[in-house]
């Protein structure tokens, strides 16, 4: 049994187990939004020395033992991510209740070795900025120079050095405006922006050199298959900075070639991170030389397989079957 653990309203979820049960597999989601959860049910039950674990959401059951291969697109609802500002007491205690269990799940997963990218924590840790940066450090991969602290001196030094620079949040914690859910995209900044910052009290910030950037090439990594898409946003007067804007009809997407030496770079990553599916951002300036502007574990895919025809979610399902399958011979 293959199972999918994230949002019953991501449609990458709903396409991905779609596609499994195509080529004759037992795909199960299991979904992971609060309105799912509230309809959910664990038992783990442990008797003579043993322990049968249970999930069962509306129409599904779900065994631990049964699954063979899992893969995880969000481990739990975002909890602060709403317009909310104040939660009972009884609200955090439900939210970590169900978080504290659901990591256990994933753990007992990754013990079994059926989860992707190995367990949800590795997935996690190679999310953080901070994590992925200083790992890849000293290998052939190139970053932008780059600062993460509230160090309010340090902090005008590096973009007083650097004199324009990028800033973006250390996290993936969606936003909320006039009750519409949104993102902080990257932003030009200089010293100048950082007059105000406070001596104390601040949250760390991370900020990252400019690259006069030419196109945009977004990888989709499944296993040794590396999905490019060139983005072309030179047009668009809101997402020469940052692509996600999805200003779309300026900024067409395309099949790219990838380099033998960045299809080499990436090899480095995936071992070094223990990686088997991740999106990497890369922005490539006049030079032609390549920058790692981003690395996702939980990176999405569908609008890339609609503009470029490229089939990513077959892939990403024929990878699953085939991990379940080679897992079941040894």
């Amino acid at each position: 049994m293959i199972v999918i653990f994230g949002s019953a309203d991501n449609p990458h979820t709903r396409e991905l187990s779609e596609k499994i049960c195509l080529h004759g597999e037992n795909a199960l989601v299991i979904s992971t939004d609060k309105t799912s959860l509230l309809e959910t049910y664990v038992s783990l039950t442990v008797r003579n020395n043993k322990n049968s674990l249970v999930i069962n959401q509306k129409d599904i059951s779900c065994n631990i033992d049964e699954v063979s291969s899992a893969f995880v697109w969000q481990p739990i609802f975002q909890f602060f991510s709403s317009a909310k500002n104040n939660f009972s007491q009884d609200e955090k205690f439900w939210f970590f209740s169900w978080r504290d269990t659901l990591n256990g799940i994933y753990a007992l997963l990754a013990n079994k070795n059926v989860v992707i990218n190995g367990s949800v924590i590795n997935t996690l840790n190679n999310q953080n900025k901070l994590m992925y940066h200083c790992s890849l450090m000293g290998l052939s991969v190139r970053f932008p120079e780059f600062f993460i602290g509230n160090n309010k001196k340090d902090i005008l030094n590096f973009l007083l050095w650097h004199k324009t620079c990028i800033i973006k949040t250390l996290h993936q914690m969606q936003l909320v405006v006039h009750d519409e859910p949104t993102m902080f995209l990257a932003k030009r900044v200089n010293a100048e922006d950082f007059m105000d910052f406070g001596t104390e009290g601040e949250c760390p910030i991370f900020i990252q050199k400019f690259i006069e950037k030419i196109y945009d090439v977004r990888v989709t990594v499944i296993g040794d298959n590396f999905i490019a898409c060139k983005i072309d946003a030179s047009k668009s007067e809101y997402g020469k900075v940052d692509w996600r804007v999805y200003d779309m009809a300026h900024t067409p997407h395309s099949k790219f070639a990838l380099p033998g030496k960045i299809k080499n770079d990436i090899q480095i990553i995936k071992k070094k991170l223990s990686m088997e599916y991740m999106t990497i951002d890369f922005c490539i300036d006049a030079r032609g030389d390549f920058w790692i502007l981003d690395i996702n574990p939980f990176g999405k895919y569908l609008w890339i397989e609609d503009a470029i025809g490229e089939p990513i979610t077959e892939l990403l399902a024929k990878y699953l079957i085939n991990r379940r399958r080679a897992e079941a011979s040894l």
